[in-house]
């Protein structure tokens, strides 16, 4: 992937991110997993977006709600950088059976994220035609380590879980989740966050992902 800018006039565009064929294919999913845990309270719109970034090597797309986090891996490497809610949607409509038709027969399928100042746009298509959608970024993306524990161990005493935040971690499992592997509770000591780790198959690696949860 290459990070390229080009300046119309007053205007600079930069573009964020663009996927081909397969690859296009993993990185809508991967959005569109990590969207499941994204916020929806329109008094924190900065919550409603998720962030790219790269760590060792190796990207990823992080949302949250500041209860509930999705970390997801995607093959991106560059500077951090926020898609808003709108692209963001636009991306997890996408129908499954479209990205499967994509994956098989149209390797002209392409995702490319740009953006012009507050504004970033997403291009999505193929043979079956293009969709577009373009929104303003919701300031800066929380600080989402805060939410993870540096060290954790193994829980072995009772907790308790707001039931709407214990339904989420079972929606997400039952999607994403391989059958074959363990849900792991893990905490920090007698602190909070609660930390859900299983593993999930993706183009056949296993893969860990995570989510934090405040109890309550």
């Amino acid at each position: 992937m290459t990070i390229t800018e080009t300046t119309t006039n007053t205007t600079t565009e930069q573009l964020v991110g663009s996927w081909i064929g397969s690859d296009a294919v993993a990185a809508i999913q991967a959005i569109s997993a990590a969207a499941v845990t994204r916020g929806n309270d329109n008094a924190r719109p900065n919550w409603s977006q998720v962030e790219l970034s790269e760590a060792d090597g190796k990207g990823r797309v992080v949302a949250s709600d500041s209860y509930c986090m999705a970390i997801v891996p995607i093959d991106y490497h560059g500077e951090p950088a926020v898609l808003p809610a709108g692209l963001v949607t636009m991306i997890s409509k996408i129908p499954a059976a479209e990205l499967k038709r994509a994956e098989t027969y149209d390797p002209s399928y392409h995702l490319t994220i740009t953006r012009s100042g507050e504004t970033v746009t997403a291009v999505v298509g193929g043979q079956g035609g293009t969709r577009t959608a373009s929104d303003r970024v919701s300031g800066p993306y929380p600080r989402w380590e805060m939410l993870l524990p540096a060290e954790y161990s193994i829980s072995t005493n009772p907790v308790g879980f707001n039931p709407t935040l214990l339904a989420r971690t079972a929606k997400w499992a039952k999607m994403f989740a391989d059958d074959t592997a363990p849900l792991v509770l893990v905490h920090l000591h007698d602190h909070n966050p609660t930390v859900w780790q299983f593993r999930s198959r993706e183009h056949g690696v296993l893969t860990w992902l995570q989510m934090a949860i405040r109890l309550g």
